[in-house]
């Protein structure tokens, strides 16, 4: 089950459509996201690569996928040496590693912000440069 539906859950029909349609958004945006970071590709690279700008490809990256089509999905993972390929299955199919990967790191976002060491009422002010479950300086 997609993390969001998860979390929060569907309260009808269009909710479980706008859910289906975010989590494609954020797993292509994550899939090219690992590739760029593995390649060492920037955003401006990618746009150089496309022969785009880099406003187009930081809108593509941005919270509603900048309308991406699949052409710009195959043409980006193209310049990044890699083929975009669709996988439909049925929803009861277990969850595939990413999805498994996602709701790690946000269980493990809850479980840091509110885990024993962390005390969420303490100030942790920015300027202090001090990570707030160690409790010690940052350089």
């Amino acid at each position: 089950m997609p993390i969001n539906e998860e979390l929060f859950g569907a309260k009808n029909e269009a909710e479980i459509e706008i859910f289906a349609v975010e989590d494609l958004i954020f797993d292509v945006q994550m899939l090219l996201q690992a590739q760029m970071t593995a390649k060492a590709v920037t955003q401006k690279e990618l746009a150089r690569r496309l022969d785009t700008s880099a406003a187009r490809v930081s809108q593509l990256f941005s919270d509603d996928g900048g309308n991406m089509t699949l052409a710009t999905l195959a043409k980006m993972a193209h310049a990044l040496a890699m083929v975009a390929r669709v996988e439909l299955r049925p929803k009861e199919a277990k969850p595939r590693v990413a999805e498994s990967v996602r709701q790690k790191a946000v269980l493990d976002f809850f479980a840091y912000r509110d885990g024993p060491d962390c005390d969420v009422w303490q100030d942790h002010s920015a300027n202090q440069n001090v990570h707030p479950a160690s409790q010690q300086l940052v350089a």
